[in-house]
């Protein structure tokens, strides 16, 4: 059952301590940095651009979308069937 009550999660627009995310997928270290990660909801608060779901068995599971695409190209080789990453040109 899929739950269908969101629970965002704010912080102060104002934190001191602005903290890049790390993700380590197979070898490679990707940094998402805290101006990708987080969305001001106008009142002097932002909500993660992320979340975790169930996976139902399997652990749990990160949902990078917007933040990651925002910080890395994907570059897809259908012949090969690996997918890859690059650098944005914005940070």
């Amino acid at each position: 059952m899929i739950n269908t009550t969101p629970r965002t999660k704010f912080i102060s627009l104002t934190a001191t301590q602005k903290r890049a995310l790390f993700w380590l997928l197979v070898v490679n270290t990707y940094t998402i940095n805290t101006a990708n990660l987080i969305i001001p909801s106008g009142d002097g608060r932002c909500s993660l651009a992320i979340f975790g779901m169930n996976t139902f068995g399997f652990g749990p599971a990160w949902i990078l979308g917007d933040p990651f695409i925002r910080q890395y190209c994907n570059i897809y080789d259908v012949g090969q069937e690996r997918v890859g990453f690059a650098n944005s040109l914005q940070e």
